[in-house]
């Protein structure tokens, strides 16, 4: 295989390109042990409220679709972490995604722990555009039993 570059290099691509950067998304995911470690330490960064510049703001919305589509389920539990966060602060940094991917997102990174899936899911403190996401991924999953009781066969 030829040297693709460093993979930082792509992340930083990620981060600061206007222009959804499809390459250096289609890297980091075929090569997703490398970025994988960097964008699991950002979303726990982000879930435990710390305050990201607007390039890790930028990594992180970008970061969690590469994580989803790679079935990382390692982020499974920053992920429902952050999206406990108060919904203003959810909203800045995920915006549209709630809506639009979090459902796959969710589905995607699912690591098998129906409790805590579902425990966000009837938390009426959590905002009800959060929860319609994660009913969306529950739904999904229930659609592989199996996945959902075992945690086998969505999430790697």
């Amino acid at each position: 295989m030829p040297d693709l570059g460093a993979i930082d290099d792509y992340l930083h691509a990620i981060a600061t390109e206007e222009k959804l950067p499809d390459f250096a998304i289609g890297i980091c995911t075929l090569r997703i042990e490398e970025p994988e470690p960097k964008l699991r330490v950002l979303l726990r960064r982000a879930a435990d409220g710390a305050h990201l510049s607007d390039d890790e703001s930028f990594l992180l919305f970008r970061g969690i679709h590469i994580l989803g589509a790679a079935r990382d389920s390692k982020a499974c539990q920053p992920l429902l972490h952050l999206l406990r966060r108060p919904f203003r602060d959810v909203n800045d940094l995920l915006g549209d995604a709630v809506t639009e991917s979090m459902a796959k997102i969710v589905a995607g990174v699912f690591d098998g722990d129906a409790d805590a899936l579902f425990a966000l899911m009837i938390d009426s403190s959590i905002d009800g555009f959060v929860r319609e996401a994660l009913f969306g991924a529950a739904t999904f999953l229930a659609g592989n039993a199996a996945s959902i009781a075992t945690g086998c066969g969505c999430a790697r």
